[in-house]
């Protein structure tokens, strides 16, 4: 299964709010690894959350996990490293 797609649901819509963890979560050929995708539109989302002073950027993601905390036994969050939305995510 190919992941990496921009005609699906990514991190980045889970970011924005416009897109549920759940619904956004793939799985993969291997047995008990999802993966939640995420492409280059995750660059254009961090500048978007970093200007939106609605709602704490460094919750956001840990506010979407909390969703399937008990669904998974490790989180393993991968990304570029000028995503600063994502580094700044305590208690992810």
């Amino acid at each position: 299964m190919k992941c990496h797609n921009y005609d699906r649901k990514s991190l980045s819509d889970v970011m924005l709010g416009t897109a549920g963890i759940r619904e956004t979560i793939a799985s993969t050929e291997y047995d008990s690894l999802d993966v939640l995708p995420a492409n280059m539109s995750l660059l254009s989302t961090d500048r978007s959350v970093l200007l939106d002073t609605t709602k704490p950027q460094q919750t956001r993601i840990r506010n979407a996990l909390k969703e399937v905390q008990n669904d998974y036994t490790f989180c393993v969050i991968d990304c570029a490293p000028l995503v600063r939305s994502l580094i700044y995510t305590p208690g992810a």
